[in-house]
């Protein structure tokens, strides 16, 4: 038995998600960890939020008594009116710099470009791209390692 990264939560080896929260529990490949460092541009807003990796990254509304501090609260650019659940998605860099979006059963949806994300599958983030939590659209810019 291991622990998941996010919440602490014992998880089974070779499960694919955390039972508890959902966060994907993707091999971490061996060889050197770098940090990463990403940008998320939150539109029409033009205000970004500067990622430093390796982390995991819960994107989606915080509740008031929400004491989270991996959660990106999204709430300031409209998020409950554009459609964000509370747990939208989970963003994760790797200690490799490979970033992963993963849509968390949002009711909304989740999409990369014009691709919209099965939920609970992680889908490997190109080095930019758009990027919608229900109607909220963020430019994501990671730049190689």
């Amino acid at each position: 038995m291991s622990l998941c990264n996010f919440c602490q939560a014992r998880v089974v080896e070779g499960m694919l998600f955390c039972e508890e929260c959902g966060t994907p529990l993707l091999p971490h490949l061996s060889g050197s960890p770098r940090p990463a460092t990403a940008r998320l541009l939150i539109l029409p807003h033009q205000r970004p939020l500067e990622l430093r990796g390796p982390g995991t990254w819960i994107l989606g509304r915080k509740r008031g008594t929400d004491s989270d501090a991996m959660c990106l609260d999204l709430s300031p650019f409209g998020a409950y009116e554009q459609g964000v659940s509370r747990k939208h998605a989970c963003l994760e860099i790797t200690p490799q710099g490979r970033a992963y979006l993963t849509d968390l059963g949002s009711r909304n949806g989740t999409w990369i470009d014009d691709r919209r994300l099965t939920p609970h599958r992680p889908y490997p983030l190109p080095q930019k791209a758009i990027l919608r939590l229900g109607r909220l659209e963020i430019e994501w810019y990671h730049p190689p390692s």
